[in-house]
């Protein structure tokens, strides 16, 4: 098993990379979520920029079935 980083997609704000975060973590794949913008000191929230999420290079293909299903097919690219 590779621990090889790979993007899967940009959430539009945190709330919703925070919920396709608990949907694959529910289904077995470890999320890095990483928040987009200055940082959580820029503005005093991140709350409302993109987000991008990362799983590992082996989870990759299953990953993107899982939010391509619920998502209607649609990933946001960097």
């Amino acid at each position: 098993m590779s621990d090889d980083i790979a993007f899967l997609m940009t959430a539009p704000n945190e709330p919703m990379a925070r919920f396709w975060e608990d949907v694959l973590l529910d289904a077995g794949i470890p999320v890095l979520v990483r928040p987009g913008g200055p940082g959580a000191g820029g503005w005093g929230s991140v709350a409302t920029f993109a987000h991008d999420l990362y799983v590992r290079q082996d989870d990759l293909s299953r990953a993107r079935e899982i939010v391509a299903e619920d998502a209607g097919g649609e990933l946001g690219e960097p």
